[in-house]
């Protein structure tokens, strides 16, 4: 089955949009129409650098710059450089940025190194059981395949979609027919009705059908062709058995309130612009599970690795006990020998909290995932293989807030906001002119007697000319309050939208200084954690190394017993911080590209139209191209 690819507004120009927006104050309809084709023409410029977002001929620019004081009083964006170009716009929203710190004197984590648990955190660790091997790529195509809450995103363009053909079916023709029929039986009240019969009698039968549409001007044009048959009993109905006919044309064209192209199609265009929020949307709440697919695969890596540093500190704890047990008769003493069977059984009992962690964590990544291929079961246990980053991402802080304006779906959200606003203001400005509608009529007409309906339609346009008829109706509303306050409302909407799009913008900006200071943060607390497990490694053996040095003297054992403990704890958790070090910097790094909103645009995916089951139609993320 055929498919196409669904391209939502480019987030770059959604950014020049907003500028735009910004810079002829957006508030008022006129200044707002005499540049309609501002956001549109800019628009296709599509995935270029902010330097190149100027307006293109035949654009006005010199005229939006010549209004920065009204602009910046109507929209409350406070940013006097905002008025001069989008290029002064864009370094003033990242003025207040700043740099980040250079990093630490630490050394940083040697290249190429891989902790003693790498391996076996990617290798099955639950004992014998299936494993499906999953790395963070694989995740995200099987979330974007199968998980309902993607398609319940999924969705959302689709149903929006439906309300653009809604809008669209106002302006088809209609079909329309009737018949009627009528039979009267009446006293009379006066002899020139009936010519002598003391009742009335007459039968009557007549349809009608035709086609009737609504233009894009607003005009209503309607044809119809109307025949019947109509007997009575009077003596001055003439001729008998009468056939009538009747061809007519009726065309009502507003020419004030309702009139013209602009207001007539305004549906259509809400319903347009309607489609490209939601599209918008869908690429907001993706990107933002993918996200919390990425957290709970590192959730997953993380508590594996914690498992496997507690498995090992059981384990030596275990051998230490048994050294123990071996050197009961020689310098052992038992309450050494309980101490560290105590030790023993709560670092294994940390194990299975830890074991039951990694369940914990598996059965997140399936439900966010859905991929039958990740079935849970008692039997199952899920590999991740996507190593982590360990390497420093220099980040400015100032090109992470370029790509958040140029790609973060929000901006395309909050621009079409605005412009579906402004076209519902103006259609309430139109709606403020009083009702003056031009009627113009035309009917050709038939009548032949013994109910000879051939002839009668014959003779309609053969005989004589068609009856004309012209006219204006005038509705003026006193006080037109409904109107006035209709209008009102949609001023105050277009305001409230235009805060809302400087808000989103500063919300977008706080998003991208948080993030990129947590990559650099989480990097250094790597570097400091990697340094603190080397010296607590470092430690432990020195330690060893003097239990040994005892042993062979002849020391007592007793000596070194409580540092070793200790030691091997205090190495432990330092391993078990860098390991959460490391993990916090993967997720970091992560939600960085979901604030700059290149974590679907990295992989190359957009929504695909396809055909689903029932002949529904339905959006699969798909690789670009």
């Amino acid at each position: 089955m055929g498919s196409r690819r669904l391209r939502g507004p480019g987030a770059g120009g959604a950014m020049v949009a907003a500028i735009t927006l910004a810079m002829t104050g957006c508030t008022h309809v006129s200044d707002w129409e005499a540049r309609s084709e501002v956001e549109d023409t800019l628009r296709q410029i599509g995935d270029a650098s902010l330097d190149r977002y100027r307006p293109p001929a035949p654009v006005d620019a010199e005229a939006i710059r010549t209004e920065p004081a009204r602009a910046l009083q109507q929209t409350g964006l406070a940013a006097s450089a905002m008025a001069e170009s989008p290029d002064t716009f864009r370094l003033a929203m990242s003025a207040e940025l700043g740099t980040m710190p250079a990093l630490g004197a630490a050394g940083p984590v040697p290249d190429g190194f891989a902790p003693w648990w790498q391996p076996v955190v990617e290798r099955p660790l639950l004992g014998n059981r299936e494993t499906s091997e999953a790395d963070v790529e694989a995740l995200y195509l099987g979330a974007l395949a199968h998980s309902a809450q993607v398609r319940v995103f999924q969705d959302i363009p689709l149903i929006r979609e439906t309300a653009i053909l809604e809008a669209e079916g106002e302006f088809d023709p209609h079909l329309f027919a009737e018949a009627r029929f009528r039979h009267a039986d009446e006293p009379v009240g006066s002899t020139l009705q009936t010519g002598g019969p003391d009742r009335f009698r007459e039968n009557e039968w007549r349809a009608r059908a035709g086609l009737r549409k609504r233009t894009f001007t607003g005009a209503e044009i309607e044809a119809s062709q109307r025949i019947g048959g109509i007997d009575n009993n009077s003596v001055f109905f003439l001729p008998d058995d009468q056939a009538r006919s009747q061809l007519a044309l009726t065309i009502t064209q507003p020419l004030l309130n309702r009139a013209g192209m602009e207001y007539n199609r305004a549906t259509v265009r809400v319903a347009r612009i309607d489609h490209e929020i939601s599209l918008s949307e869908l690429q907001r709440q993706v990107e933002s599970h993918l996200l919390e697919v990425s957290r709970a695969y590192w959730s997953l890596y993380l508590e594996r690795g914690l498992l496997a540093i507690k498995t090992r500190l059981a384990g030596e704890t275990g051998k230490l006990l048994e050294t123990l047990r071996a050197r009961r008769r020689i310098d052992a003493l038992e309450s050494q020998i309980v101490q560290a069977r105590a030790a023993l059984a709560a670092r294994e009992a940390d194990t299975v909290r830890a074991a039951a962690a990694v369940r914990n964590a598996e059965a997140r990544i399936v439900a966010l995932v859905n991929d039958p291929a990740l079935r849970m079961s008692d039997a199952a246990e899920i590999v991740p293989t996507t190593s982590p980053s360990l390497a420093a991402r220099p980040v400015d802080v100032r090109e992470a807030a370029r790509h958040a304006l140029e790609q973060r779906p929000e901006i395309d959200q909050a621009v079409n906001q605005l412009r579906a606003g402004m076209v519902r203001l103006k259609m309430s400005e139109n709606e403020l002119r009083p009702v003056l509608d031009l009627v113009f009529g035309a009917t050709w007409d038939g009548l032949e007697g013994d109910f000879s309906y051939g002839r009668s339609l014959r003779t309609q346009v053969t005989e004589g000319g068609p009856g004309l008829s012209a006219g204006l109706i005038l509705d003026v509303p006193l006080g037109n309050r409904t109107a006035r306050a209709r209008h009102e409302r949609r001023r105050l909407e277009v305001r409230q939208l235009t805060s809302q799009l400087a808000a989103t913008v500063e919300t977008l900006m706080l998003e991208v200084q948080v993030s990129t200071r947590e990559v650099q943060t989480a990097h250094r607390e790597l570097t400091a954690r990697y340094h603190e497990m080397q010296a607590r490694a470092e430690q432990l053996a020195s330690i060893e190394s003097r239990g040994a040095l005892s042993a062979a003297a002849g020391r007592p054992m007793s000596t070194v017993l409580d540092d070793l403990l200790d030691a091997q704890e205090d190495r432990a958790e330092a391993e078990q911080s860098f390991l959460r070090a490391v993990v916090t910097f993967n997720v970091a790094i992560a939600n960085l590209d979901r604030a700059m909103g290149v974590l679907l645009q990295a992989r190359g995916l957009e929504p695909v139209r396809g055909m689903g089951d029932g002949e529904l139609p339905t959006l699969q993320f798909a690789p670009r191209g």
